[in-house]
């Protein structure tokens, strides 16, 4: 697995704007970025890492940059959660 992909398969987190989302420990605070077409700041739920096939993806989805994607996948390490390979 190389980052948040294992051959086809993608591991995905759930994104939302709602500002509430910040005063959750299960969630972590995100910049802004181009799958919010209003650029508003983001969060990302850390008690969940999805396994899909690109083809699922629904709705927007981002590839993050490397040192965001870092500070990420070591919010989910710490948690007892997914690292990346």
């Amino acid at each position: 697995m190389a980052g948040g992909r294992d051959g086809l398969r993608l591991f995905a987190l759930m994104l939302s704007s709602q500002r509430r989302r910040g005063r959750d420990e299960d969630w972590l605070a995100l910049r802004t970025g181009a799958w919010d077409r209003l650029r508003r700041p983001s969060f990302l739920e850390l008690d969940r890492v999805l396994e899909l096939a690109e083809s699922d993806l629904r709705r927007e989805g981002a590839v993050l940059e490397p040192t965001e994607f870092a500070r990420v996948s070591q919010a989910l390490e710490e948690r007892g959660g997914w690292r990346p390979a």
